[in-house]
C-alpha cells in the first residue's frame, strides 16, 4: 500500500494536527485565504512577512493594499486579526470594566542624546483629536528643540490604568512616528486611579 506523501495544506495541517504546528507563513495563509492567477496565496503571505521583518510591527491597512495580489477584503482580515491579537494581548477580550479613555493632555519630555530636560509642555487638546494629528504634533515639537528622546504620560479619569483601544492606537503611532525620527522614546505611561502602567 502506497502512503500519500502530498504535504499538508495550512488548513489541513490545523484540523489533524494544532494552529500551533503552523509556521508564520502558514497562518498567514489561513487568514488570507486565496490568492490571484499571477500571485498564488504563498506569495501574498511571504511579501506580507517580509513587510513584518522590515517594520517589525503590524503594518498599517494602507500598507497591506500595496501588496501585489491582496485586495480590501483580505488586507482588512489580516488587519482584523492583528488587531484582535492585540486585544488579547492586552486582556481587553475577557473584560468587563470600563476600558481607559484618557481625559486630560498629553504631557510630554523632550530630551536631548545627554538626557538634559529641553521641554516639557503638554498636548491640551489631544482627547479631542484624531492619533495621527496627535502624533503629529508631538513630532513636531520634539523636532523644534531638536530632541533625541522622549517621555510621554497620558492621564485617564477612569479607575483602570489598562489603555484602551483607542491609546494603544496612539501609543502605536507615536512609536512609529518617533522611530522614523530617530527619537527615542524612554517612557510611554498611563496614569489612572493612582497607578501607572507603561505600554511601549
Amino acid at each position: 500500500m502506497t502512503r500519500n506523501t502530498t504535504p499538508l495544506r495550512p488548513r489541513e495541517k490545523i484540523a489533524r494536527k494544532a494552529v500551533h504546528a503552523l509556521s508564520a507563513h502558514e497562518l498567514l495563509q489561513v487568514v488570507i485565504g486565496v490568492g490571484t492567477r499571477s500571485q498564488p496565496v504563498e506569495r501574498i503571505a511571504r511579501a506580507v512577512l517580509k513587510v513584518l521583518r522590515h517594520h517589525r510591527r503590524p503594518p498599517s491597512f494602507a500598507t497591506l493594499l500595496t501588496i501585489e495580489g491582496l485586495g480590501v477584503a483580505q488586507a482588512a482580515r489580516i488587519s482584523a486579526s492583528f488587531e484582535l491579537a492585540e486585544r488579547v494581548r492586552a486582556g481587553l477580550v475577557q473584560r468587563k470594566e470600563s476600558p481607559l479613555v484618557y481625559q486630560l493632555p498629553l504631557r510630554y519630555s523632550a530630551k536631548s542624546a545627554g538626557g538634559e530636560v529641553l521641554r516639557e509642555s503638554a498636548i491640551e487638546s489631544a482627547p479631542l483629536l484624531g492619533v495621527e494629528t496627535v502624533t503629529r504634533q508631538l513630532i513636531e515639537r520634539l523636532l523644534e528643540v531638536h530632541a533625541s528622546g522622549v517621555s510621554v504620560s497620558l492621564v485617564g479619569g477612569a479607575q483602570n490604568s489598562r489603555p484602551d483601544m483607542r491609546t494603544l492606537s496612539l501609543a502605536r503611532h507615536v512609536r512609529a512616528g518617533c522611530d522614523l525620527m530617530g527619537i527615542t522614546i524612554a517612557s510611554f505611561l498611563i496614569e489612572a486611579g493612582g497607578k501607572k502602567e507603561q505600554i511601549v
